[in-house]
């Protein structure tokens, strides 16, 4: 068994000991996040400035929090940087691991500041949409002969005109304040953020795992184009439960908006280098040589070609794979190891 030199242990033991606390504060931030949150909502939840207000505040001391993070790795890194006697690639190893942790920490610290103003704001709309119901309650009147006029949905989010039954005078009803803050302002886009939360936390997940791949495939870019469509369907389908006015074309003309810029550029970039990727991964998985042969007697560099299909498969995490493609491929075990360093080292 291998002796990690203790200089190592004791760097890690202080990251930690650092991570620990910055999750503590985060902790406090939140509940004081919370509180904040509360008193808008009970003082005035119609005043949209004081709601900004909060928000602004609170992703203010996370983003310093979150540079704090930065800074305090950088102190750390330097610590590395005054070893001596620690094998090179044990160091590169185990600082690549670090650096990765304190990456890990910064995104913690993004998705708490996220989850926090999520929440906090999607609370203030369902206040602002009790408000909104309270208007939509009170009795309409005809201000010509007296007869209660019915509201009609609509007239909920915008001014509607409607003949009263007993006169045929016109009656224009308008959307209380606070149904014109909950569908013009922020209110119904707050709470279909909320509902979509969970799906915005994947998309992001696949966007850093798109970002981390050197060697891309059509099936790569499916699953990134998945989570962005499921994330977008989920916060439509959202504003459909919250907006009475929004509809299945409202749904799928915004979905098609968002989606556009996908489709029209990372949708369209390399696709023939991605599905030729698609086609050597395909081959390795199979565990035929013969595929993995054909597949590289049709590559331009066959030798390059061979390297760069070790580079998908180590990337993947397939490393039973990448040894015996080395063979199928008559990579040196030198080039195998030093593959499986690079990845190891890249700290993401």
């Amino acid at each position: 068994m291998t002796m990690i030199d203790p200089r190592l242990t004791a760097l890690e033991k202080r990251w930690a000991a650092f991570a620990d606390k910055v999750r503590g504060r985060v902790r406090e931030i939140a509940g004081e996040a919370d509180a904040a949150y509360r008193e808008v909502i009970a003082t005035d939840v119609v005043d949209g400035t004081a709601l900004s207000g909060v928000s602004s505040a609170i992703k203010a001391r996370l983003i310093a929090l979150r540079q704090k993070i930065d800074e305090s790795w950088r102190t750390i890194d330097t610590e590395y940087d005054k070893l001596d006697g620690v094998d090179a690639r044990t160091l590169g190893r185990f600082r690549a691991k670090e650096i990765a942790s304190s990456r890990r920490l910064g995104r913690e610290v993004e998705r708490a500041t996220e989850d926090i103003v999520v929440r906090g704001e999607a609370a203030a709309a369902r206040a602002l949409h009790a408000l909104a119901e309270q208007e939509r309650a009170v009795p309409v009147n005809c201000p010509h002969c007296g007869a209660p006029v019915a509201r009609p949905p609509e007239s909920w989010s915008h001014a509607v005109n409607v003949a009263c039954a007993s006169c045929r005078a016109i009656v224009t009803m308008m959307p209380g304040t606070a149904a014109m803050m909950f569908v013009r302002g922020s209110g119904a886009i707050s709470l279909a953020r909320e509902a979509a939360h969970a799906a915005w936390h994947a998309l992001q997940d696949a966007e850093d795992a798109w970002r981390r791949l050197r060697k891309k495939t059509l099936d790569d870019l499916a699953r990134f184009e998945a989570a962005h469509r499921a994330y977008w369907q989920a916060y439509t389908d959202a504003m459909a439960r919250v907006m009475p006015s929004w509809t299945a074309q409202h749904s799928a003309d915004e979905i098609r908006g968002k989606m556009s810029w996908f489709y029209d550029t990372t949708g369209k970039d390399d696709r023939t280098v991605r599905e030729n990727y698609g086609a050597g991964v395909a081959a390795v998985a199979s565990g035929d040589p013969a595929r993995v042969q054909q597949w590289l007697s049709v590559q331009r560099d066959r030798a390059g070609a061979a390297e760069d299909l070790l580079d998908a498969v180590v990337e993947r995490g397939w490393s039973d794979h990448a040894r015996w493609l080395a063979q199928v491929a008559g990579l040196s075990r030198e080039a195998v190891d030093d593959t499986f360093y690079y990845f190891e080292t890249r700290g993401d």
